[in-house]
């Protein structure tokens, strides 16, 4: 459809299948109907994927109002559902969600390896970095441990984020977590 408006832009003329058929041999009009057969069909299965991705888009705002609201297993299930193809979530989001509702249901192992599976998947995704940050400093390990497990996400909070309120905010509440003064787990 793209080739056929910029041909018509610059001037060339389309060719036209009706006026050609009266001149072309039976099999050529059959091709001819195929052509248009083909093309039809490409525009309805472009048509129908982005019904679904929309239809995907909005399973994956249900599930993370879900699990935000503290529903995990419905919000698991609507997850599951929205990152069949064709997925319109970015990388990692699907698996922070999976980290969220995990964390949300006391299971923080699971809820660290979506998170760091998130991460991998794209670092650039302030929530990401911030709950990861959250998890170490809370973790029941000694405060010198956690300091190490919470440092390289404060760094990409303080480089990356600097900019956003958001990641400030986080970067005092984490830097309490971890001071000498909290107290010791």
């Amino acid at each position: 459809m793209i080739f056929l408006l910029l041909r018509r832009l610059i001037g060339r003329p389309v060719l036209s299948v009706r006026g050609l058929e009266a001149d072309l041999s039976p099999h050529a009009r059959r091709i001819a109907v195929i052509h248009r057969i083909l093309l039809a069909g490409v525009v309805l299965l472009a048509a129908a994927t982005q019904s679904l991705r929309d239809h995907r888009e909005r399973q994956l705002d249900s599930s993370r109002a879900l699990i935000e609201g503290g529903w995990y297993a419905d919000g698991r299930k609507l997850l599951e559902a929205s990152d069949r193809w064709p997925s319109t979530a970015k990388a990692g989001r699907t698996d922070y969600l999976r980290g969220v509702a995990s964390l949300g249901e006391g299971e923080r192992g699971k809820a660290e390896a979506y998170f760091l599976k998130s991460f991998r998947a794209d670092s650039t995704y302030l929530w990401v970095v911030v709950d990861l940050a959250n998890l170490y400093a809370n973790s029941p390990d000694p405060l010198p441990v956690r300091k190490r497990l919470v440092s390289p996400y404060l760094q990409i909070l303080r480089r990356d984020f600097r900019n956003r309120k958001e990641a400030s905010d986080a970067v005092e509440r984490i830097e309490a977590l971890i001071s000498p003064d909290a107290r010791s787990r």
